[in-house]
Parts: structure tokens; sequence; C-alpha cells
């Protein structure tokens, strides 16, 4: 199972809309939603079965995106879209450094006659 995943609104409001958003918990242990991305689907006046939905269930985890990554703005995308795209790739060197520390310490001490 994969840990942790990003979520833009076009995944969720299709899979609220067809009534298959319980797949995204039994996919992974966290679903990591940005502010833009729920302000997007839960927006006054939003016809989309995940507007009801989204604020009520337990596996989607809300999360503030400080600032787009600068890779990312050049690409002049939406907020949503520019959101999720940083806060996957700070989540990715994030999983990446958790999971490699180790070999790393072990290659620079190897490295430096450690």
């Amino acid at each position: 199972m994969i840990n942790r995943a990003v979520v833009n609104s076009s995944p969720l409001i299709a899979l609220f809309k067809s009534q298959q958003a319980e797949l995204l918990p039994q996919l992974f242990t966290e679903i990591l939603v940005p502010d833009a991305v729920w302000d997007e689907i839960t927006a006054p006046g939003a016809l989309y079965a995940a507007a009801v939905q989204l604020p009520s269930v337990s596996w989607a985890r809300r999360v503030q995106v400080r600032a787009i990554a600068p890779e990312v703005a050049t690409w002049d995308l939406g907020s949503g879209e520019s959101a999720v795209l940083s806060q996957a790739l700070l989540t990715l060197v994030i999983y990446f450094l958790g999971k490699y520390i180790k070999e790393f310490e072990l290659l620079t001490n190897c490295l430096s006659g450690g």
C-alpha cells in the first residue's frame, strides 16, 4: 500500500459522483487535500456530490500548502493544481529523505573514510 497521496479536485469530484470515493482510503493510508483544492470543491454554490461529502469523510486530511514550488509556478497552472504538485514534491522529498537517510549516512561515512 502506498502511504500518502495528494489529490486534486477532478479525481475527488469523479469518485464522489460515482460513489467510489471510499476506494481512496483502501489504496492510501493518508490522503492529503490541499486548501486550494478543498476550497474549489466546497465553494458556495458548488453542485458536486463532493462539495457535501468531502467535509464529512474521516480519511481526507486538509493541508495548507505554504508556498508554490518555483518549478511548479513557471507552469502557469490553476491554484489547485499548483498546490497539489507543490505538496507532492514536498511529500516526495520527505519520503525520499525518510526512506534513504540511513543509506545516505552509511555512504557518506564510507566516502569520508569514517
